[in-house]
């Protein structure tokens, strides 16, 4: 009987000990998930690099020389690029604009950041970017389009419609201020929820006091002379700036871009990709030029703001990355703007420079998405990362790894908007998408509980997307391969919208 007793209190200490260990496991979860810790460290002992994280809009990955675009020179970027390692093919998550951002301040699923399309408010819950950096001692800084506040910004209701009237049609929080206490641990902020109107716009330091450009001056131009005034005066200190441009995004008409700038760019002149076709030539060719010039003052503003880190000595100790949250299709597969899993508009340029840890003109071809970038960042700078999505690609960068880093990667959107003459697939439904180095098959919601493989491209044979083989006998494996991949994704990510559904072969 007492050996009995004995052996069942050993068991019961025993199912004690492991409750205390899971009950402490548990509460490091939840700390670390589900609440943010907002004190800020006092003692830094040694300087942390500076981050200038420069985000463009709707600029896709093959606008720039040094990814072999032949209509148009961008020396700042390629100067960077040779300086740094650049990303052949980094993608959006979600390629339009509220939800990628999202991703890229939390490294989290758009759906998982509560931002699953434009005009929603970051989950409070999440912890971003900035809250991390400014604990850790950094001066923090915004500028620019915010576009994470939603529709409730407080102009939108206060100022609707007043400050851009001839664009009724747009959402009602541009260029509305988003209110101090969301600056998300940001201290110095200079912007606005969103807006497109590169002369004559305006911006918020403060609730209820909107600061006016100058008129005639353009809009990047005076942001780049902010980013720099904030560079110069946290210069002694680690800094990270998060500066936001919103070119090269339309409208993309005569009135919103600089007449030197446009100057440079012969629409007739202009090589389209092979997958434009015909009957739109003229009209890519005119919008092209338009973004091209915007592009072009991007690259002349990214020149500056080097040249003034090399002035102040801060190049070696500064991490530059240089990106957007999305390209544009500019009428490839007669098709405008974003929304969908095309590489004109989910492939992004990507180029980070640290001369302390990166290899000098590295080109990598991993494939990635923008919600790595967060785990990354963190890698660089040696701080603790709170829970993300992502993966870390810092081997990619400090080593000489060649492998993938996923086996494929996610995208989605909350409209499909593909190929005109294509019947079915300009249907306003949600998508999702898998990619590998190979291949991207692209599914279609197409009612409250049916999805459907639409497209399926061979990447190494039809780069530019020409051929859909969904419906090819010869690529059985591959799609059911691809089907797996999906929903491993759905199940790891806990994509709700795409969760109780019947796939269709």
């Amino acid at each position: 009987m007492k050996n009995k007793i004995k052996s069942y209190l050993r068991k019961l200490i025993f199912i004690i000990i492991l409750a205390g260990i899971g009950t402490i496991f548990s509460t490091i979860l939840i700390t670390s998930c589900g609440t943010k810790t907002k004190t800020r460290e006092t003692n830094q002992p040694i300087p942390r690099p500076n981050l200038l994280y420069i985000v463009v809009d709707e600029m896709r990955e093959m606008a720039m020389s040094c990814s072999g675009d032949i209509n148009i020179q961008t020396p700042g970027l390629d100067h960077l690029a040779a300086e740094g390692a650049r990303f052949t093919h980094m993608y959006s998550p979600y390629p339009v604009c509220s939800p990628t951002r999202a991703s890229i301040h939390t490294g989290l699923f758009p759906h998982n950041a509560g931002v699953p399309h434009n005009g929603y408010h970051l989950r409070e819950t999440v912890t971003t970017l900035s809250e991390v950096l400014f604990r850790v001692g950094y001066s923090t800084g915004h500028i620019g389009k915010w576009h994470l506040e939603g529709v409730d910004s407080p102009t939108a209701q206060e100022d609707k419609n007043s400050f851009l009237p001839h664009r009724p049609e747009w959402s009602n929080a541009d260029y509305a201020y988003v209110p101090s206490t969301n600056h998300r641990g940001f201290q110095y902020w200079a912007g606005f929820e969103t807006g497109h109107q590169y002369f004559g716009s305006r911006y918020w330091e403060k609730d209820h006091e909107p600061i006016y450009i100058p008129k005639g001056v353009y809009e990047p131009d005076y942001q780049t002379d902010q980013a720099i005034a904030f560079i110069e005066k946290n210069r002694d200190k680690s800094w990270y700036l998060d500066l936001n441009f919103g070119t090269p995004h339309f409208p993309l008409v005569k009135e919103n871009v600089k007449v030197a700038d446009l100057s440079l760019f012969d629409p007739e002149k202009i090589q389209l990709r092979p997958n434009v076709p015909i009957k739109f030539a003229s009209e890519a060719r005119e919008q092209l030029a338009i973004y091209y010039a915007m592009i072009h003052n991007i690259d002349q503003n990214i020149a500056k703001l080097l040249d003034k880190l090399d002035e102040l000595n801060l190049t070696e100790n500064t991490i530059v990355i240089f990106t957007s949250d999305h390209g544009d299709m500019m009428l490839s597969h007669g098709q405008h703007y974003k929304r969908r899993p095309m590489e004109e508009s989910s492939r992004v340029p990507f180029i980070i420079r640290y001369p302390a840890k990166i290899q000098a003109g590295k080109i990598a071809g991993q494939y990635l998405t923008l919600v790595d970038v967060f785990p990354t960042i963190l890698d660089l700078i040696e701080v603790k990362k709170p829970c993300n999505e992502g993966k870390s690609f810092l081997k990619v960068l400090n080593t000489n790894f060649l492998d993938e880093i996923h086996q494929s990667i996610y995208l989605g959107c909350y409209w499909f908007g593909c190929r005109d003459y294509d019947p079915g697939l300009h249907l306003k439904m949600p998508w999702r998408a898998v990619h590998t180095k190979d291949y991207m098959m692209a599914f279609l919601k197409t009612d409250g509980n049916t999805v459907k493989p639409v497209q399926l491209f061979d990447m190494n044979k039809d780069p530019y997307q020409m051929n859909n083989l969904i419906d090819s006998a010869g690529y059985k494996s591959v799609k059911e391969d691809l089907r797996r991949e999906f929903l491993k994704w759905r199940n790891k990510t806990g994509d709700s919208e795409f969760g109780k559904i019947k796939l269709l072969n």
